[in-house]
């Protein structure tokens, strides 16, 4: 089979040229012309573009949580509304003098609604959108997308505002609610604490106190009362001595034994540890008889007692050495008036005698004043220890 396909070389093309120029030459220019009668005659636009970048809040929202939770899409599309609306669109035309020559022949709506197609808004990122716009004059279509920029921002910040305002007005609304409820609250608890006043558990230990230092003042009382109306006795039977010896009639000492020990005493002057005592003693005895000696309330209640025993074991050391300072007092009295008796001028001491009566009178005076004041002292420190046992029991644990 013969190969009958034909090489073309540079050289041939290039005669294939000069033979067809004019199917080269006259396209050529004819496209030039009209190229240049393209940009000769037809109006220039001019595309002027700025990019505004959304910015997320620097506050960590562990701390503050943003009040803008939808996407940028979304708030741009409001915004875009609110700027490409015909009353925004007709200041910036009148303030840049857009379109004037179709002001006389166009309505504003229309002009408007072409200058909203020369406008363009796109989001480019997550956090930045692009605003664009057409014209003719390149500065005045920059200082109109300027403008349109500035809008969008300004309308952005108002959009920000007027929801953080929002919010605080609902904060405020919600804190003077819940200031209200505490207050409420508030109120409940101070009245309760009003009519509670001492049955209150952070009171116990207070209470305890207190219960503990009128017992021990209740207990120095009454050994002021007993050793006063022993005081009583023994000026009684001093009266008598010096009446004796003013008679000549002497006691014996046994007739004044037997007064000094008819000291009357009030039966319901209790020792409070002792009744306490004989209390836990009870209590102990009845717990054993129902419990194992390892039984909590057992132990408790032997801990208790053995305390209380150290306690009333000190104060009767203490109630001896009173006595005994008391024996020793008396002694010397004794001792004095004996001397007053032995007195080489006893025989013309009687009016000495009347006035040591007198003497012991008015001790036995002031003594009865200080019983009475004492006896006064003991019940109202019996109510008082009432009232404190009262609130103790009735404190909630």
């Amino acid at each position: 089979m013969i190969n009958t396909e034909k090489v073309f070389s540079i050289e041939n093309y290039l005669k294939i040229g000069l033979r067809r120029k004019w199917y080269i030459i006259i396209p050529f220019t004819l496209s030039v012309i009209i190229s240049f009668g393209v940009y000769k005659y037809l109006p220039k636009e001019y595309r002027s573009s700025t990019v505004i970048l959304v910015r997320a809040q620097k506050v960590p929202e562990s701390y503050v949580r943003t009040t803008l939770t939808e996407p940028v899409t979304d708030r741009l599309n409001t915004i875009s509304q609110e700027i490409l609306s015909r009353s925004r669109l007709e200041k910036v035309i009148k303030e840049f003098n857009l379109y004037s020559e179709m002001v006389d022949k166009l309505h504003m709506e229309e002009i408007v609604n072409m200058m909203k197609t020369k406008i363009e808004v796109k989001v480019q990122r997550q956090s930045a959108f692009s605003i664009s716009f057409e014209g003719r004059d390149p500065e005045t279509v920059m200082a109109v997308t300027n403008k349109l920029a500035s809008m969008f921002i300004e309308e952005n910040l108002k959009s920000r505002e007027s929801r953080v305002e929002g919010t605080a007005q609902f904060i405020s609304r919600e804190l003077r609610s819940v200031e209200s409820i505490l207050r409420k609250k508030e109120d409940v608890v101070r009245r309760y604490k009003e009519n509670n006043m001492g049955h209150l558990p952070e009171q116990l230990e207070s209470n305890l106190r207190t219960l503990d230092r009128l017992q021990e003042q209740f207990r120095t009382t009454s050994d002021d009362l007993r050793a006063a109306e022993d005081r009583i006795v023994f000026l009684q039977s001093q009266i008598e001595q010096a009446t004796d010896q003013m008679s000549g009639r002497w006691r014996s000492s046994a007739t004044l034994s037997t007064r000094r020990g008819l000291v009357q005493r009030d039966p319901s002057l209790e020792d409070p540890l002792v009744a306490q005592l004989n209390a836990l003693k009870r209590d102990l005895a009845n717990a054993e008889s129902k419990y194992t000696g390892s039984h909590p309330d057992v132990t408790d209640l032997k801990r208790k007692t053995e305390a209380l025993v150290l306690k009333v074991r000190k104060q009767e050391e203490e109630k001896e050495k009173r006595l005994r300072e008391l024996r020793e007092r008396r002694g010397e009295i004794v001792e004095d008036s004996n001397s007053v008796a032995a007195s080489p001028l006893a025989d013309s001491a009687g009016e000495a005698n009347e006035g040591l009566i007198a003497r012991y009178k008015d001790q036995i005076g002031e003594t009865q004043s200080q019983i009475r004041r004492l006896k006064g002292e003991i019940e109202s420190l019996k109510e008082q220890i009432d009232i404190y046992q009262k609130r103790i029991e009735d404190t909630p644990k």
